[in-house]
């Protein structure tokens, strides 16, 4: 079964930059981990200061070792958001 994660992040606008750079330094680590399907940032036309990131993972476990490699990783964006990030999960 299929894991399709949709987050949508709401930069603090003096760190919106900052933010798509830390994503464009971790993207391709992401893309290399076991069932990684695919990890996009996208940035909305309407509104540059809401982000999108879809990633894609071929089942729970792959899923499950990205959320441990950002725990390990220490990643905390709280600094760079305006409010907390809207996450969802989908499966097919």
């Amino acid at each position: 079964m299929s894991i399709r994660r949709i987050i949508k992040i709401e930069p603090k606008p003096t760190q919106r930059d900052r933010l798509i750079e830390e994503f464009d330094r971790l993207i391709p680590i992401f893309r290399k981990e076991p069932g990684c399907q695919d990890y996009e940032l996208f940035q909305s036309l309407d509104n540059p200061n809401l982000l999108l990131v879809l990633d894609y993972w071929d089942d729970w476990d792959a899923y499950g070792g990205h959320l441990k490699l950002e725990q390990e990783m220490g990643l905390d964006f709280t600094e760079f958001l305006s409010g907390p990030m809207h996450v969802e999960k989908y499966e097919s």
